[in-house]
């Protein structure tokens, strides 16, 4: 095992933590099976994430070449913000994050573990999608957006983008 991944290891068990710790508080993932059910949704997440590094190394993209913004709307307890934003800084990306959450409480939790992350947290954002407004953003051709329990339409999506400070957002042909 690599520096590197042991480093993400380290983040990710430290990240389980603080899920198991706050979940019966603000009930972020599920108050039944909770550690079984963080292990199961933490390694699904990772596999979508590693799923999207293959794509984008087949077509021929370098992470590290581009900025990348990612967002994740509804981020509730991070998952699959949390791991998506470590799994690509780990890949070298460079890489601005936002996770976008409506409700205080869980807003507070994703900034508390945003501090387990060195050198580059990601943003948190309070409020609902296309109503909420990033201090700066990254200027980035490519933009990965992750929604999980919601449901948007795409126009929804770009309006949301550009509300956030995008600019003018259009889907690829």
């Amino acid at each position: 095992m690599s520096d590197r991944e042991s480093g993400a290891d380290t983040t990710l068990d430290a990240f389980r933590a603080e899920l198991l710790r706050w979940n019966r508080q603000i009930n972020l993932v599920s108050r039944r099976g909770t550690p079984r059910r963080i292990d199961d949704l933490v390694r699904q997440c990772g596999a979508a994430c590693d799923v999207l590094i293959r794509h984008e190394r087949k077509a021929g993209k370098d992470l590290a070449a581009e900025p990348l913004l990612y967002c994740d709307l509804g981020a509730g307890g991070g998952l699959p913000g949390f791991v998506w934003h470590e799994r690509l800084r780990q890949e070298g990306a460079r890489l601005q994050s936002w996770l976008v959450e409506p409700r205080e409480k869980r807003a507070w939790f994703l900034q508390r573990v945003a501090r387990l992350q060195d050198p580059e947290p990601y943003g948190v954002l309070e409020g609902r999608w296309g109503e909420v407004c990033a201090p700066a953003l990254l200027r980035a051709d490519t933009v990965l957006i992750s929604l999980k329990a919601l449901r948007l339409t795409d126009p929804d999506v770009l309006a949301g983008l550009q509300a956030l400070g995008g600019g003018v957002a259009t889907l690829p042909p």
